[in-house]
Parts: structure tokens; sequence; C-alpha cells
């Protein structure tokens, strides 16, 4: 390999990961056993689940959500209840 392609390969290999952005997901299971659907492979369960205690008694089946993954994406934060006016 040649220096350039070499020290080329060496700085990507540094990059910072990309920082998940907010996202929605569709509530599959309401509580206690709460399930939310990120996407077509993602469903994520409770114990990954943070949500803001002012949607806690409102969510149900088929209902949108804001949610914020953390850097490792291991923890979701449920924001709020996603309403298109």
């Amino acid at each position: 390999m040649n220096p350039v392609t070499e020290f080329a390969k060496m700085l990507k290999e540094r990059e910072n990961p990309g920082i998940p952005g907010i996202t929605t997901g569709t509530v599959i299971k309401p509580l206690p056993d709460m399930k939310i659907r990120l996407n077509d492979v993602i469903v994520l369960s409770v114990q990954h689940l943070y949500l803001s205690d002012h949607i806690l008694n409102d969510l149900k089946t088929g209902d949108k959500v804001i949610i914020m993954p953390t850097v490792d994406e291991q923890t979701y934060y449920v924001l709020g209840k996603a309403v298109r006016l």
C-alpha cells in the first residue's frame, strides 16, 4: 500500500462515529411491557427506554413517538407523542 493511501486509511479509522439523531417510532405494545418499533428491524423493549413523565399514561398501540437515542444506541429517550397537524 502506498504511503498516501495508508495515511488516508489511518485518518478514516480515527473519525468519530456518527451521532444518531432524533427519530420517530411506533408503539406496538403499551405500558407496562412497552415495545416501540423503530424501523423494520429494530423493536425497542421497556428496558431500553426512558419516557417523559407527561406521556406515561397517554401512549397506546399505534401512537407515533419522538425518540432520541444515546450515542451508543443502547438507551432511547421517548420525548413525546408525535402528532401531524
